[in-house]
């Protein structure tokens, strides 16, 4: 808000049909009825052309969209702070409803795979990324070029696809299963499902340390 020096109807010609271009820019009210000489009056500018307006700030993206399968994209949430998004992907992948915690994680394992639940948390997922749903490993970690150049990611430090973050069955560089870069219910379906299928724990060098 801000106020301007107006003239009244009664004021010259030209000058009233200045004040009326101005009143028109700048959302001026009308001065009273019968008013002589000046008025001041509070106008309103338009915040494009006000150099004293609050700067608008872009708002980070936190709308999610999930998929029957449990799938749930990738946002820009940082969930106040507790989910750490890496500098190649820029958005929370691995916990996009801030619904994750260490509690909910075993209860799942041991829902999916009682007989492996301990291992999985104690020893795996505590060493391949301490529990981190957004953790990332990138090519300059210690090896992990020659293993995946698309990097390790999520709890299990699994693949990604192309670009990353897609939804399934998008796939990572050993098939659909080999996907890190998914929100932290499907890191661990797909963790279960891989060791399943390689046995052993081929998979991650941690089950052999």
């Amino acid at each position: 808000m801000v106020l301007a020096v107006i003239l009244t109807r009664n004021s010259s010609t030209i000058l009233g049909r200045a004040q009326e271009s101005l009143e028109k820019s700048i959302n001026c009210p009308s001065p009273a009825d019968g008013a002589v000489g000046l008025q001041m009056v509070p106008c309103s500018v338009p915040s494009a052309y006000d150099p004293y307006a609050p700067k608008s700030t872009p708002t980070p993206n936190t709308q999610s969209t999930t998929t029957s399968g449990g799938y749930t994209s990738p946002n820009e949430d940082t969930c106040g702070g507790k989910a750490k998004l890496n500098k190649t992907f820029k958005k929370n992948y691995g916990e996009p409803k801030c619904n994750f915690d260490k509690d909910k994680l075993f209860t799942l394992l041991k829902q999916k795979d009682p007989e492996n639940a301990q291992m999985w948390f104690n020893k795996i997922v505590s060493c391949e990324s301490g529990y981190n749903t957004n953790a990332y490993a990138d090519i300059n970690a210690p090896d992990q070029a020659k293993l995946d150049a698309g990097g390790a990611w999520g709890l299990f430090q699994m693949g990604s696809s192309k670009p990353p973050g897609s939804p399934p069955p998008a796939p990572g560089k050993n098939g659909a299963l080999d996907r890190g870069d998914v929100n932290w219910e499907i890191q661990v379906a797909n963790a279960i499902g891989t060791q399943k299928k390689a046995g052993n724990w081929k998979y991650w060098s941690c089950a052999r340390k």
